[in-house]
């Protein structure tokens, strides 16, 4: 009757997708126990990419970085959440993004961005409102993209996602 949720936090190199990639897959590789694990906020990017969010390199690479997650999944029933920017329609999301066995779920992009102090959010993405695209593409698959998403952890459970600032 129990689901073990495991957070992770990662050596994340800022603006190198594929090394962050296969650092989140080492760490996975050490919690096959978990039901549902959890990384950082644009954990495949690094989170102080600033103006590089422009860049459709650092875009790409983030892409196929999920990808690479996506795979170390296949044939495990385990929820796992990365985060990555995902463009869609004309603005570009700090989302969050649900895979398991070798799929992705969904995305869910943040709603509130941070503009204040060291945070700029809003200079590089859009808010999540509910009127963005329904739909996004990641690594040339067509995902669930929204809000208002719910994914299913297995043994009944199913869960919600929320993105730092959107959970205060």
């Amino acid at each position: 009757g129990f689901v073990r949720v495991s957070c992770a936090s990662v050596r994340t190199v800022v603006a190198d997708p594929a090394a962050n990639a296969e650092e989140t897959v080492r760490i996975l590789s050490e919690l096959a126990d978990s039901d549902i694990v959890v990384f950082p906020e644009l954990g495949l990017t690094g989170y102080t990419c600033a103006d590089l969010f422009g860049q459709s390199a650092l875009l790409e690479a983030a892409e196929r970085a999920a990808a690479r997650v996506a795979e170390a999944t296949r044939g495990r029933h385990q929820l796992v959440v990365v985060g990555l920017p995902v463009p869609s329609g004309n603005g570009l999301y700090n989302c969050a993004l649900a895979i398991s066995d070798g799929a992705f779920l969904g995305a869910v992009p943040k709603q509130f961005l941070p503009n204040y102090k060291e945070f700029y959010e809003a200079r590089w993405f859009s808010p999540g409102t509910g009127r963005e695209p329904k739909e996004a593409t990641v690594a040339g698959r067509v995902v669930p993209f929204g809000t208002d998403l719910l994914f299913d952890a297995g043994g009944g459970v199913v869960v919600g996602v929320e993105v730092c600032e959107d959970l205060w």
